[in-house]
């Protein structure tokens, strides 16, 4: 059987009742010589196709929300998710810069995520039972 080797470890994040979740804190922007950068949590989600981000946060990047493309999302549940993609920025201190097609929705999310196009772009791991992450900034 292979074995994996990490570069980074970095254990679950707690949310506002005290619950482990896999996140990630990074920066996003997008690429352009004035733009704004800001703080933001993610949840890695590995049933998401695509990485989506609260829409506001388009905003708060100087894009124009309702000028880009439209693509509608569709949850485990089955509830329809329209969002707007932009091409952001996303930056994490350990695992690099990466520029990617984000989905910013265009009704309130309650959190954003992580998803699989972005996992292409790393190495991750997930032991649920020590609620660690596992990186390596390559796939």
């Amino acid at each position: 059987m292979p074995t994996i080797n990490y570069d980074y470890e970095l254990p679950y994040t707690l949310d506002v009742n005290g619950r482990a979740y896999p996140r990630l804190l990074l920066q996003l922007t997008r690429d352009a010589p004035d733009a704004v950068q800001l703080d933001v949590d993610a949840y890695l989600d590995s049933g998401a196709e695509r990485t989506v981000f609260q829409g506001q946060l388009a905003v708060a990047l100087g894009l124009d929300l309702a000028g880009a493309d439209q693509q509608t999302l569709v949850g485990a549940g089955g509830q329809a998710l329209p969002v707007r993609v932009h091409s952001a920025r996303l930056i994490h201190e350990d695992l690099g810069t990466f520029d990617l097609a984000v989905g910013f929705a265009e009704f309130p999310l309650r959190r954003n995520l992580l998803g699989r196009d972005y996992f292409a772009l790393i190495q991750v791991g997930f032991r649920e039972h020590l609620r660690t992450l596992y990186f390596s900034s390559a796939p």
